[in-house]
């Protein structure tokens, strides 16, 4: 079944099957156009039209009475752009809108007082600020949803132009801030005369959407927050909280009003206006607490200001210090990175080994956990620099140190030149067993492959020294040092291509007790 236009229709059916008469409601929220509503009886093939009429006064609701005799069956044909969005028992419905009523009552009573209130302190001197006129902009925004006596079309697209109102007169009061950064500022100018201009569009254009018009000023919110939580952060000073506060109700409205709220949250958001002027007030009566200065001598005017800027400059020169103590860190911490780096191999140099090694120790002596040092050298590396060059003798040292890196797979191992064709690689929290593991890994990647050079084919070899220890701090730091090269000279003595792990024995300290026992 179709209408004329061509839209279908809805069909709803209710059926009694109690033994009582029941009444229902149903209803639309006021702001919507009401639909075609006809009503066909089980036992008559007639079709009885239903006029919705509005509610009593501060309900914005159409509604229309359906009442059912026990046992009978009733079909709704609906046909419009809104459709009734809820069926309420009668008795429910009277009870429900009797609470919301006196509620909104209240609130449009307190809403208007406040902006007698407002209006009043707009006419001293001290609180005359534009921001008075917010809490007015956010009840007009809501008078075409409560009480939309004329045309919708007409008045439904004012609600953007005045929250972007709104909006602006937050971000006029943050734009004369000293302490905004530039940048927002400029932003918060760009972004106040595009939620203007869309909304001033809007009243004109109706291609503009709803959902559109929402993500303007939902971005406008978004920013004018930014600036506000970068001027709280900066001046601890609560008006920029009150301020923010009112971006968010802002925010919370054009949510609201964009899809149009639901009839159950009507009050929710006829409560909003009235948060939005609670906020005004306390940012006026904050301004009022502030001692005036005409009753301040000159002299004690003139120090204050002086005072002010003081801490102003002092502040600006602390903030300049920071930033410069901050630039000579980072240059600091990068130039230890470039002179840790062995520029030929690409590896961690010496003193990087020297440092990383001390810390190790240190780290293994206070957790008692085991660190492993492997001490690695090119056999008969000087044979291939006599040979071939010393140009292909650092091609091998690049290869052999690549191949190194790759072996490792742990962030906290690391792997050093140690010195001429030597490598030194250090284990943190490895034992023994764990670091020979890791040699043979090495061994065995190092005589895998050939190392190419411009003279041809090189196949290397490597012999490595292991030496493992569970740190103490009444052990020399060399100890670990000197057993992994007397390791690594066993291996050169023995053939070479090799690995040697030095023996495990426990360090003897002899003090003057031990002695004189």
């Amino acid at each position: 079944m179709r209408n004329e236009d061509g839209s279908p229709w809805q069909t709803l059916s209710l059926h009694n099957q109690s033994r009582n008469t029941l009444s229902f409601i149903l209803t639309q929220p006021l702001w919507q156009t009401t639909p075609k509503l006809f009503l066909h009886r089980a036992d008559s093939t007639d079709l009885a039209e239903l006029r919705m009429t509005q509610a009593p006064f501060p309900m914005p609701a159409h509604q229309v009475s359906i009442k059912l005799e026990a046992g009978e069956k009733v079909s709704l044909y609906l046909q419009g752009k809104h459709l009734p969005q809820t069926l309420w028992k009668t008795s429910w419905w009277i009870s429900w809108t009797q609470q919301q009523s006196t509620v909104m009552l209240l609130l449009l009573g307190s809403e208007l007082a406040l902006l007698l209130v407002l209006g009043l302190l707009s006419l001293v001197p001290k609180t005359r600020t534009p921001l008075t006129a917010i809490a007015l902009l956010s009840l007009f925004a809501l008078l075409p949803f409560l009480y939309p006596q004329t045309s919708i079309n007409t008045l439904l697209p004012l609600w953007p132009l005045s929250l972007a109102l709104t909006q602006a007169l937050v971000n006029y009061r943050l734009y004369y801030s000293a302490a905004l950064i530039p940048s927002l500022r400029t932003t918060l100018i760009i972004i106040t005369f595009f939620s203007i201009t869309v909304s001033v569009a809007a009243l004109i254009l109706p291609i503009i959407s709803q959902t559109q018009i929402l993500s303007v000023l939902l971005a406008g919110c978004f920013i004018s927050s930014l600036a506000l939580l970068q001027l709280f952060m900066k001046r601890q000073e609560s008006e920029w909280l009150l301020l923010a506060g009112l971006q968010l109700l802002t925010a919370i409205i054009a949510n609201a009003l964009s899809s149009g709220p639901e009839l159950e949250s009507i009050t929710f958001i006829t409560s909003l206006p009235l948060l939005m002027a609670t906020l005004v007030l306390l940012y006026l009566c904050q301004k009022l607490n502030q001692p005036t200065s005409h009753k301040l001598n000159a002299k004690a005017t003139l120090k204050e200001i002086v005072r002010h800027k003081e801490a102003y400059l002092l502040e600006e020169r602390y903030e300049l210090l920071l930033n410069q103590q901050r630039e000579l860190e980072l240059q600091h911490k990068l130039l230890q990175e470039k002179n840790a780096i062995d520029f030929l191999t690409g590896l961690r140099n010496r003193q990087f080994f020297d440092e990383r090694f001390k810390s190790e120790l240190s780290r293994s002596a206070r957790e008692s956990t085991p660190i492993s040092l492997l001490l690695i050298d090119i056999d008969h590396f000087k044979t291939v620099n006599d040979r071939y060059g010393h140009r292909v003798g650092d091609e091998v040292l690049k290869v052999v140190a690549k191949r190194l890196y790759y072996v490792l797979k742990r962030p906290s191992d690391a792997v050093c030149r140690y010195g001429g064709e030597e490598f030194a690689i250090i284990l943190p929290n490895t034992h023994g067993q764990g670091a020979l593991h890791i040699a043979e890994l090495i061994l065995n990647t190092i005589r895998a492959k050939p190392v190419i050079t411009a003279q041809g084919n090189i196949h290397c070899a490597v012999s490595i020294g292991i030496a493992s220890t569970v740190h103490s701090f009444h052990q020399p730091e060399s100890r670990l040092i000197e057993d992994a090269d007397k390791a690594l000279y066993r291996a050169k003595e023995n053939g070479r291509g090799r690995i040697e792990l030095a023996p495990a024995k426990p360090y003897v300290v002899k003090d003057e007790r031990s002695m004189q026992a």
